[in-house]
């Protein structure tokens, strides 16, 4: 009798801790799920549907792009001589696509500096790398302003 008492508690703590792991996990999901809509939610309207389209429509990117463009390359210090600048030209601008995320490996941020200034980062969750663009607001419109490829965070 013992036996059986021991192992109709053990089939049962392992059904309610994996239950418990599942809520816990779901709930952190949906915490995760609720933060990126708050944060996208603060972000203007206008910029949001200017992002949609720069990342969708090429020759829409490129004429919202202040060519030459500061930034710095992918592996900047590999390419670089320190102190060294470097501008993005439009003959060699590679299109930006819309941010994918399948692997979850990566996490983007929108911070606002001001109503007319915009900073978006991209990291690499496993590894210390990094990308960033920084939109302004002009009368023309959204321009993307300076862009860092993937680089070793600093």
């Amino acid at each position: 009798m013992p036996s059986f008492i021991n192992h109709f508690f053990m089939k049962n703590t392992l059904v309610i801790l994996s239950l418990f792991f599942f809520l816990c996990c779901k709930n952190s999901n949906t915490d995760q799920a609720q933060n990126t809509t708050t944060q996208a939610a603060t972000l203007p309207e206008d910029f949001e549907a200017f992002y949609d389209k720069f990342h969708t429509d090429s020759l829409f990117q490129i004429a919202h792009i202040q060519f030459p463009l500061a930034g710095y390359p992918a592996h900047a210090s590999s390419v670089l001589e320190e102190g060294e600048s470097f501008s993005w030209q439009k003959e060699d601008w590679i299109m930006h696509k819309e941010f994918q995320n399948e692997n979850r490996e990566y996490d983007r941020s929108f911070e606002i500096i001001s109503d007319d200034l915009i900073i978006e980062t991209i990291s690499h969750t496993p590894s210390d790398y990094k990308m960033q663009r920084r939109y302004s607001k002009s009368s023309e419109g959204w321009q993307l302003i300076y862009y860092m490829a993937m680089n070793k965070a600093r």
